[in-house]
């Protein structure tokens, strides 16, 4: 599978499907809604989506981290420069791919 300029990939540098719930996760997360937390085994991802298309984002480095999160046990997700491209790239003419 030939990867189009500009497109984003998952770890396995498989496009990623920006689906209705991926959208909707990025757009939460710009909204300030989504948050990591630790709880010292494990790290979590909550936000008004599911934690499935919040991790395909952060693994598809669409959100990340805040620079002080290691500051705090909980704090909110930021949109990279790849989430804010991909978000305004699909806020005008969002079509979610259909799931196979």
């Amino acid at each position: 599978m030939a990867k189009v300029p500009g497109q984003q990939v998952d770890e396995a540098g498989v496009p990623l499907r920006l689906t209705v719930a991926r959208h909707r996760a990025l757009q939460a997360t710009a909204r300030g809604e989504v948050y990591r937390t630790h709880s010292g085994i494990a790290y979590t991802l909550t936000g008004p989506c599911g934690s499935a298309p919040l991790w395909a984002l952060a693994r598809a480095d669409l959100i990340a981290d805040p620079p002080e999160a290691r500051q705090h046990g909980r704090h909110r997700m930021v949109l990279t420069a790849k989430g804010r491209a991909a978000l305004e790239l699909t806020s005008s003419t969002f079509e979610p791919n259909k799931k196979p």
